[in-house]
């Protein structure tokens, strides 16, 4: 009798469509040479910078497309590393402490709630193209942005399994005297994309 209960459950979900939606399955069984022959699924699920993740396809025009998207889990460090950046790079670059009205700005900046980064992957012929990667802002009065990033920079970032997302940034600026730039590339960056 309990068979019959499982059996006649199972026929109900396959035939309401339950399960992983087709697309996310190819794209989480695709293989990459760029992984050493890894899947998709198994990079990035198992990418160590992400507190969680999640598989989404979207509906709509884009009918074709997944998303997976990893937030970031030491969001508290990055904001204090760039907090730091700030400061020093606005006195450094200004030859002045920050008033009151520039602190309220950087500060408002820092109120981060969630950074994640996001891969989108064209699904055709049961073959995956991953086409676009970023990085999403999320800040607590509700606002968010986007930045774009180069694919093979996100998937170099998959790779190494780097987990550090303050270095994943600024890796190309790294020392005292590239703070100002950090500070440039952080204020510019954050003032284009917080809408």
């Amino acid at each position: 009798m309990k068979f019959m209960h499982v059996a006649f459950l199972a026929s109900i979900c396959f035939l309401a469509g339950c399960g992983e939606d087709h697309n996310i399955t190819v794209v989480k069984n695709q293989k990459d040479n760029f992984f050493k022959g890894n899947t998709y699924g198994d990079v990035l699920s198992n990418w160590s910078m992400c507190e969680s993740t999640n598989w989404e396809a979207l509906s709509g025009n884009d009918k074709d497309i997944v998303k997976f998207t990893c937030v970031n889990k030491n969001l508290n460090d990055y904001i204090s590393k760039i907090q730091t950046d700030m400061e020093v790079g606005f006195e450094n670059k200004e030859k002045r402490k920050p008033s009151d009205i520039e602190l309220k700005e950087i500060n408002e900046f820092l109120n981060l709630s969630k950074v994640q980064e996001a891969f989108y992957f064209k699904v055709k012929d049961d073959r995956a193209l991953p086409y676009k990667t970023g990085t999403e802002y999320f800040w607590s009065d509700g606002q968010s942005g986007y930045d774009d990033e180069y694919p093979i920079t996100m998937f170099t970032n998959v790779a190494a399994n780097s987990n550090d997302f303050y270095l994943m940034k600024t890796r190309n600026y790294l020392g005292d005297q590239y703070i100002p730039l950090r500070y440039n590339y952080i204020m510019h960056l954050f003032k284009r994309i917080k809408n």
